[in-house]
């Protein structure tokens, strides 16, 4: 199934990048000489920590909220989330003058829930997993209108997540060079997808990956299958890469593409992220420092690899504890 089967208008990160505009913060790409050493190759971080919101979700929640606004039949939205779209789609929502009621697993950080209130939305707390989520969504969506900004399976948010990889590339290529491989961390897979619609677009020539923690690696187990699959799911650091399945559309789209699967343990994680803060002076979430422990596994077969810091929202405590831990 290919993403024409899937959606009306296909996901495209260029409309995405231009219908956004200067809403969005064009976040810097840098290169620190003593990460590349560390790790073996160049890499390319695309700084998304930076970006509205602390989050690269930011942008697919902006571009997809502004077509519901423009189609004019819904007075709110709705969203699932384990953190950083729910809150991407809550400011989304205010920006363009919506309610936004998001649903969240009961163990979400209190910081995330914070700023969802902050923007003016309406937490609800459901479970722990993502059917528990899909159940209180479908509850609050019978007899509402408001219009459901899904994370995964939305070609509006894939494109505008997209929109990142496209300014990477293009980053890359402005200081003279040419990325071989994208890495970017994945839970439903829209970032991955979006990434390969980038390199599509630009004509890159790259590998695309994605990233997971072991045990949420349905990206990695639906490549092998040849089908989108639903692993069992475990805790993780990396919260915001809990999804037990990938969406239809980034599946059909980035196994077109001729992505690969990377997956790491929680400790390369809290490694990648102690790397990025003392040799790239960058601040990321666990979820976005994922992407750098990925690289460490194909340093050897690329010379420029461009990594997507997806996000910087993390908790003081959690931080301390887990750079305690390395």
């Amino acid at each position: 199934m290919t993403e024409a089967n899937l959606f009306p208008h296909p996901p495209d990160p260029v409309a995405a990048l231009a219908r956004l505009g200067a809403d969005i913060v064009t976040t810097p790409t840098i290169r620190s000489a003593a990460l590349d050493r560390l790790v073996g190759t160049r890499v390319w971080l695309k700084l998304e920590s930076l970006q509205h919101t602390g989050s690269y979700k930011y942008r697919g929640a902006l571009n997809a909220v502004r077509r519901v606004k423009e189609a004019g039949q819904h007075d709110g939205v709705l969203a699932q989330s384990t953190g950083n779209h729910g809150i991407a789609v809550a400011a989304a929502a205010q920006n363009a003058g919506l309610d936004a009621t998001i649903v969240l697993p009961e163990d979400v950080m209190a910081g995330k829930i914070a700023a969802i209130e902050g923007y003016g939305a309406k937490p609800v707390l459901a479970g722990h997993t993502l059917d528990d989520r899909y159940a209180a969504l479908a509850e609050l969506k019978a007899g509402s209108e408001s219009a459901v900004i899904e994370s995964f399976d939305n070609p509006d948010v894939l494109a505008g997540q997209g929109s990142a990889s496209l300014e990477l590339i293009g980053q890359v290529r402005d200081a003279g060079g040419e990325l071989d491989a994208l890495v970017i961390s994945v839970g439903g897979g829209s970032g991955l997808a979006g990434a390969c619609l980038a390199a599509r677009a630009t004509g890159a020539e790259l590998t695309a990956y994605g990233v997971e923690p072991v045990g949420c690696d349905s990206w990695a187990e639906s490549s092998k299958a040849g089908e989108p699959v639903t692993v069992k799911g475990r805790a993780s650091i990396a919260d915001g890469l809990r999804p037990t399945r990938v969406g239809d559309l980034p599946f059909a789209i980035a196994s077109e593409a001729g992505a690969r699967s990377l997956v790491v343990e929680d400790d390369q994680i809290a490694l990648a992220m102690r790397d990025l803060m003392v040799h790239g002076k960058v601040l990321s979430e666990p979820s976005a420092a994922a992407g750098l422990a990925g690289v460490r596994q194909i340093a050897e077969e690329y010379d420029d690899i461009g990594v997507v810091v997806t996000g910087g929202n993390i908790d003081p405590a959690v931080l301390v504890s887990i750079l305690a831990t390395v």
